[in-house]
This record gives structure tokens, sequence and C-alpha cells, in this order.
């Protein structure tokens, strides 16, 4: 295969840096599109930053053109609940809308595959800790719901344009590089484990959103992926759609939950210290409890999650957390 040309959008944020830190490894040639409004500069150690937005038509038709990728990875998106429930316009502009124009400039130069990053929280609130593939999608927040359009979005551009594709599901990303290269930096997503741990650190007050779930403490329960685990199934999802198999959608989890207490109990443990919080009321969007089944990733895609043991997940969070 000569050319191993590979088009991530959103490759300088959490997920992306390590997305193209694997490929790059494993003998890929990355291409990053980020506008930088959510990821770092810093971040992208592995291929080349192209700064640009995914609403700017023309320059996306323009890289796509130069470049002529194998695969497409699409990974830009504004991804917090929290944040879109407050600004959900600018949740469906950044994400459908971008989503779009990709499609129209991959069907206007022929290229034939795209691999999504979707989201667990499509699937709304469902009281099952073992949820497939197949269930029912009930999308409570408008990040959720951009989600899942662009799912819908892609499955068009499929069967209309050929156009192969895999859908990633992540549940919650977390964890950093195991060699603390990189890791999250987003004010603008407050993924829990990073707060809770900063808040041990900067000995503030931790808020956690709601205490009445219907879960053993009160507290939502989720599952938690470690993100070298998440790169890991990219890297299979090329192999995958350039293999010729055909498109599917995958949830890409640990297969276990934990809740936010359990979290914030074990965080005590590593660092030797009490946490501090207090309750806020609970988010409109969060579902009680989201846990994986991964039996279809690992079967189809013989994907394994060998980072996402929960000491392994904080050890590499708080070592990174600390380097900051």
């Amino acid at each position: 295969m000569k050319n191993k040309n590979i088009f991530i959008t959103g490759g300088a944020g959490y997920i992306g840096s390590h997305v193209c830190k694997k490929l790059s490894n494993n003998g890929f040639n990355i291409y990053c599109l980020d506008n930088l409004s959510r990821g770092n500069k810093w971040a992208v150690k592995w291929g080349e930053l192209l700064i640009g937005d995914l609403l700017d038509i023309n320059y996306l038709e323009n890289s796509l053109k130069k470049i002529n990728p194998i695969s497409i990875i699409h990974l830009a998106a504004f991804a917090d609940i929290g944040e879109s429930n407050l600004k959900p316009f600018s949740y469906y502009e950044n994400n459908i809308k971008t989503t779009i124009n990709l499609i129209k400039a991959v069907k206007k130069y022929n290229l034939n595959n795209i691999i999504f990053s979707s989201s667990c929280s499509t699937f709304g609130n469902i009281s099952s800790s073992n949820i497939s593939e197949n269930r029912i999608m009930n999308p409570l927040s408008p990040y959720a719901f951009s989600k899942m359009v662009c799912e819908n979005i892609i499955k068009s551009a499929q069967q209309e344009n050929n156009i192969e594709y895999v859908i990633l599901r992540y549940f919650n990303a977390a964890g950093a590089d195991l060699n603390n290269e990189i890791g999250e930096s987003n004010e603008n997503h407050k993924r829990i484990i990073p707060q809770i741990i900063k808040s041990v650190i900067n000995n503030k007050n931790l808020q956690i959103y709601g205490n009445d779930y219907k879960t053993h403490d009160g507290t939502c329960v989720r599952d938690f992926v470690h993100v070298n685990d998440i790169a890991d199934a990219h890297f299979l999802a090329v192999q995958h759609l350039l293999n010729k198999k055909k498109s599917d959608d995958f949830n890409i989890g640990s297969g276990t939950g934990y809740s936010i207490l359990e979290i914030v109990n074990k965080i005590e443990s590593f660092l030797s210290k009490k946490v501090k919080f207090s309750f806020l009321p609970r988010r409109r969007g969060d579902a009680d409890c989201l846990v994986a089944s991964i039996k279809k990733a690992k079967e189809t895609l013989g994907w394994r999650p060998i980072c996402s043991d929960l000491n392994t997940i904080l050890n590499t969070a708080i070592n990174w957390e600390k380097k900051k």
C-alpha cells in the first residue's frame, strides 16, 4: 500500500491526539485538521497540523484534494452535555453542519470511507448495564441529539454514495497516554475524573451533578474506557475498512460501570487525601447508568480494552494532571 495518508478532523483534541499517535506509530501519514478552538497545537506531535475549520468548505475540499487520504477519521465536535443544554444551536451548527460539509467533500473527491466519533449518550436513559449496539436511541441532550443526527447522515451517505463507515460510540473516555506525553487539556469539556483529581491537587471543592439517580449510591454509573484503548479501536477500524469489510457501528467501553462516588473514593486512596465535594442538581440529559456491551467490537474488530482497568485509568490521569 503506497498511499498511507489519513485525514483526521479534531486531531489536536484529547482523543484525537492519542489517535494520531497510534496511527503514526503504525506507519500511517497523519494530516490533522483542527481550528484549535478546543484542541491544542502542542498536542499535534505526530503528523502535520492543518489549522482550518470544517465550516470553511473551500479549505476542506482543497485539503482533501491535496492529501487524497485512504481513510478519514471525523473526531471534531463540541462534546459537553452541560454546555449543549445552554448552547443548543451552537452544537447543532458545529457538529451537524461540519459533518454535512465533510460528507460533501468526501463525495466530491470519490473518497470511500469514514470513521465517525459518536457517543453512548445517543442511547439516552437506559436501565440496562449491558447496552448493545441495536438499542433504540433516545438522546436527552442537544449534544447527544447532534451525534445521532450525524450518524444518520453518514449512514445515508453509505446508502446513496457507497461511502463505507465505521461508527465508534465511546462510553466515557478517561486516562492519559501511558508515556505521559499527552492527555486531557480542554476546559470546555469537564470530564469527571480530571475534575476530581484537580480538586484534590488544588484543594478546591468538587461539585457533583446529582445524588438522586437510580443507582446503589445515588450518583450516576458510567463505563470508563482508557483513551489508548479508544485509539486502538480507531486503528482497527481503519484496517477493517481498508480490508473492504462492511460498514458497521460499535460500542467502545470497558464493559464495567463505576459510580461517581466510587471514583471519588478510589482517587482518595490513590492520593491519600480526602475529596471535598458538594452536590448540585442533576443535569438535564444525564442518564442513570450507561455501561457498554463490547461483545461486537471484540468479535468483529478484534478489539480489547487492554488499558481500561480502573487502576491504569486513574494512575495515568493523575500522572498527567501532576505534569500539567
